[in-house]
């Protein structure tokens, strides 16, 4: 549900309006009734002090639809409930007599899918984005020039796929969402003098799935039914309450714009500990069961996060403790195989003084451990 600060017409609160389109290419006046986007030899420099700014217009590239007509001030660029993304952006500012400002009076920059952040910003009329090669434009950053910026801001917002109308951004903020594959569908973009009553309240305008925490993801090879779908963040994997026993495992770590890897290793029946392994651990094929796992985290994510995990066995009483790091989990000596794992990422600094109770079980037994982290 969108909070909206202040009232917006049809067009500013995301309605698709019915926009005339234009021909694939740089040059779009021949289509639309609006001033030329880009910038001529008339164009004044941003510094000239003879310059005052009078509006700013803009248009998207769509998919399956070209370049669309200009629309200006606040009004909606784009298209929503269709699922077309926005391919390209040109954004024109204007003088009071419509003449196009200078090329560097504002700077233009797209996240890019498949490409990332482009490497260089855009002018006043030229193209940011991409055309014909389906690709989406997943963020942008607008900010203002020199003296223009003294007294002006530039406020922008757009519409995610899957997300719909994001906050607010101003003066080089993102807008959009990076790593989550959510193409932008539509923008609104308003140039409003400093500290303006009417400018829109700044909202959560940018998602950056770097920021998110990472994740662990797990699935198991189970005896008589092969393997079984990943789960992921302490769900259990493997069919507990039966004698199906997990025969082998395969975890992997995700954490965007981050480092880090997952190391395995497993106690199999007949077979005893195996080596450490960034893989699979376990057997297929073999009809034998695991018996106790250990986990433990490498590179830059094992600094910030501990990797913790328990497993059921139904010969020792169902769920074992809670262990972490590289300690093992489960039984030697005893015959015991496991039908369940759980396993979850937990931050360093958020886990303190909890306890957990019986992990692991030798052939000699073992008395109850409490573990601490603090």
């Amino acid at each position: 549900m969108e909070d909206e600060s202040f009232v917006l017409n049809d067009e500013q609160q995301g309605v698709e309006v019915e926009q005339p389109t234009v021909s694939d290419n740089d040059s779009p006046s021949s289509v639309s009734s609006e001033p030329a986007s880009n910038a001529t030899d008339s164009a004044k420099p941003e510094n000239d002090a003879s310059t005052v700014f009078g509006s700013v217009s803009y248009q998207t590239h769509v998919q399956d639809i070209g370049w669309q007509a200009l629309v200006s001030n606040g009004m909606t660029a784009g298209t929503t409930g269709r699922a077309k993304r926005v391919e390209a952006l040109k954004i024109n500012l204007l003088s009071q007599d419509g003449t196009p400002l200078g090329n560097d009076s504002i700077s233009v920059q797209s996240h890019i899918s498949g490409i990332g952040w482009e490497s260089q910003p855009v002018g006043n009329g030229q193209t940011s984005g991409t055309v014909g090669q389906s690709r989406a434009i997943e963020a942008i950053k607008l900010s203002l020039s020199g003296g223009l910026s003294d007294s002006y801001d530039i406020w922008y917002r757009v519409h995610s796929a899957n997300v719909g109308w994001l906050g607010w951004a101003s003066n080089g903020e993102p807008a959009g969402t990076q790593g989550y594959a959510c193409q932008i569908e539509a923008i609104q973009i308003e140039v409003l003098p400093k500290n303006a009553q009417d400018a829109p309240t700044r909202g959560d305008a940018f998602r950056d799935y770097s920021q998110e925490p990472p994740t662990v993801s797990y699935r198991s090879h189970v005896s008589n039914v092969g393997w079984m779908g990943a789960v992921a963040d302490g769900k259990t994997s493997g069919v507990i309450d039966s004698r199906n026993a997990i025969e082998a495992l395969s975890l992997s770590v995700n954490w965007y714009g981050r480092g880090g890897s997952i190391s395995s290793r497993a106690h199999v029946s007949g077979v005893g500990w195996q080596s450490w392994s960034s893989g699979a651990v376990g057997t297929t094929g073999q009809s034998r069961s695991i018996e106790a796992v250990q986990f433990k985290l490498n590179g830059e994510i094992s600094a910030t996060y501990g990797i913790w995990y328990r497993v059921y066995a139904s010969k020792l009483g169902g769920w074992l403790g809670w262990t972490s790091n590289g300690s093992p989990a489960g039984s030697v000596g005893k015959g015991a195989a496991i039908q369940g794992v759980q396993i979850l990422l937990v931050e360093k600094k958020r886990l303190c003084s909890r306890r957990y109770v019986e992990p692991f079980h030798w052939s000699y037994g073992c008395s109850k451990r409490e573990l601490a982290w603090s």
